[in-house]
């Protein structure tokens, strides 16, 4: 019964995996769009991302159903206190578990970078938008002001809000 867990937990565990450098190879694509400014590859990452995300947390729940159960049957609080003599096939889970944090690290980093970037052309927009507003006070103020010079009067122009 232990061993049909622990082939069930390295199983998941793969199939993981396999999602965290899918996901990888979706965030570094994801980098390149934001670089590219290509809105519709970037929305297209972001969907597929999500779709690998949802898969991830299905395997992650019937996971710790497995590994809970397991935990029950040897009367232990985590998987680290088992001797890997007694559960050799333990040592591949680990190895695996450990890939796939280090996987999620990278991810971590690049959606970090990812996310300075898109702030930053965000910022940039939030900018031009001012200085095209700013533009359009003072064309008024001037377009106001010519009105004014055809009536045959001094003008002043003044628009500060």
């Amino acid at each position: 019964m232990p061993d049909d867990l622990i082939k069930g937990l390295i199983d998941l565990s793969e199939i993981k995996l396999s999602l965290v450098r899918e996901i990888l190879e979706i965030t570094k694509k994801q980098s390149e769009c934001i670089n590219g400014n290509d809105i519709k590859g970037l929305q297209e990452c972001i969907d597929m991302k999500q779709k690998r995300i949802d898969e991830i947390n299905k395997i992650d729940s019937v996971f710790i159903e497995k590994y809970e159960e397991f935990k029950a049957i040897n009367k232990i609080d985590s998987i680290e206190m088992i001797d890997i003599k007694k559960y050799p096939r333990l040592k591949h889970l680990k190895e695996t578990t450990n890939n796939i944090l280090l996987i999620l690290k990278e991810v971590q980093a690049i959606e970090t970078d990812n996310n300075k970037k898109i702030k930053n052309e965000f910022d940039s927009l939030k900018l031009k938008l001012k200085n095209i507003k700013q533009g359009k006070k003072m064309v008024k103020g001037y377009d106001n002001a010519y009105k004014i010079r055809n009536m045959n009067s001094s003008i002043f122009i003044n628009i500060k809000k």
